[in-house]
């Protein structure tokens, strides 16, 4: 399946569209100033993205503003980089279209460094509209225009909400636009890849996989080392304005943040997995504490760097209910989708599910635990972000759990549903 892009003249680019695109953005190779960009980026947002019913103040791009006053070089120095890739979307992108991961397909998506950077020059000048013509009962999410946690298609909301987490996007986004000016070898194509298990999932009673030591930290977070990543995602995968960690780790990573416009929303069975994105920046705290602490400071081998986006059920109810039988498969499931993915490579995890979700702290780590043991995930390192308890008890539980099978474990899981104490850790221990 093709979308079209913005050259396209197809619904909803309508005849006009693209010249109007071409009118604006020439302006900007004349006269570059922070006003005039903001006149050009007002227009954009009415025209594409902005709707009236909307909150905001259009006329006040307070999150951009802000940014500008920081870097006062970027409009002279980067701006017309960014004007030019916008412009060349007719020779990056020759069909007028652009692919995307269909529902219960196994596919990947690799996109050109130019064809990323046009894209991103896109989102940022806000110019990428949504498809309402083409929602299904199956394909939704951000493409269709369904309202998300995440997205939306473009940068808009960055650009008008000057925030702490908004700071670290447009950062880490004029970071990116800085240094792919001369597009330096260093920067890579990047995979999207989208992967469904069978409706009848994975055979947990007969998994005869040990299970996996894991490595319980109280310390760092995930991707401060080289390792798999995993995003504690929305259904509708994409970057943000808050400072959860899914958007955090796609607005430092804006070569990802293209995800919103090639994967529709992800049914129970399915992961994405993102590939070969640097980090641009770096950041201290979460949510509304989150904050920029400058440019990612260490150099990784990009392309070994994979994020395996799976989404957990929010708001799974009370631990009773989340113990129902078909809640522990559904995110079982889920987890082992994506952890499939890197067998036999190090994954980085920590309370997926939990916090805003609602997930039991407990329960998901024994359904992480027992993903990744069946994935035959070669190492495991769990962070539970300074929860010393946590720790303590979860090591317990691996200590007790080191001679058993997955689907010994998984039947004791089963049967905790008549559990009457708090702790899953407890149940299984005993």
């Amino acid at each position: 399946m093709k979308i079209p892009l913005p050259h396209s003249e197809e619904y909803p680019y309508n005849t006009g569209y693209w010249s109007n695109i071409v009118h604006n953005l020439n302006t900007l190779l004349v006269d570059s100033s922070p006003e005039n960009l903001s006149s050009v980026l007002i227009k954009f947002i009415r025209d594409s993205t902005y709707r009236k019913s909307h909150s905001r103040n259009i006329d006040d791009l307070a999150g951009l503003l802000e940014i500008l006053k920081e870097r006062p070089n970027f409009c002279a120095e980067t701006l017309n980089t960014i004007v030019q890739s916008a412009l060349n979307i007719p020779e990056l992108f020759p069909e007028k279209s652009l692919e995307v991961l269909e529902p219960n397909i196994d596919k990947i998506i690799e996109l050109s460094p130019p064809q990323i950077h046009c894209l991103l020059s896109h989102q940022f000048f806000c110019t990428i509209k949504s498809l309402p013509n083409f929602k299904t009962d199956t394909f939704r999410g951000h493409i269709v225009g369904d309202p998300a946690p995440t997205g939306p298609l473009t940068f808009q909301i960055w650009l008008m909400v000057a925030s702490n987490a908004t700071r670290i996007y447009l950062n880490s986004l004029i970071n990116y636009f800085e240094f792919a000016r001369d597009f330096p070898e260093s920067l890579l194509p990047i995979m999207f890849e989208r992967k469904a298990l069978s409706s009848s999932g994975f055979n947990w009673s007969e998994c005869e996989s040990s299970i996996l030591s894991v490595d319980v930290a109280v310390t760092g977070r995930i991707g401060d080392e080289e390792m798999i990543e995993v995003d504690f995602a929305n259904k509708d995968v994409g970057f943000g304005t808050t400072g959860t960690q899914e958007e955090l780790l796609l607005g430092i990573s804006p070569e990802f943040c293209p995800v919103v416009l090639v994967s529709p929303r992800l049914h129970a069975n399915e992961c994405v997995v993102m590939r070969c994105a640097h980090k641009f920046g770096d950041y201290v705290r979460y949510l509304r504490e989150a904050e920029y602490t400058g440019p990612f400071p260490d150099s990784w081998d990009w392309s070994k760097r994979s994020v395996i986006a799976i989404d957990a059920i929010h708001s799974p109810g009370n631990l009773k209910s989340q113990l129902e039988k078909t809640k522990i498969l559904r995110e079982l499931n889920k987890a082992f989708c994506g952890f499939s993915t890197s067998s036999g490579k190090k994954i980085a995890t920590g309370h997926w599910g939990c916090g805003a979700f609602g997930g039991d702290k407990e329960l998901k780590f024994v359904i992480q635990l027992l993903a990744a043991s069946a994935a035959n995930v070669s190492y495991l390192k769990f962070h539970c972000f300074s929860d010393d308890c946590f720790k303590t008890k979860a090591e317990k539980l691996l200590n007790t759990l080191s001679d058993k099978k997955v689907k010994d474990v998984f039947q004791k899981l089963l049967f905790s549903t008549n559990f009457k104490g708090s702790s899953i850790f407890n149940c299984l221990i005993n």
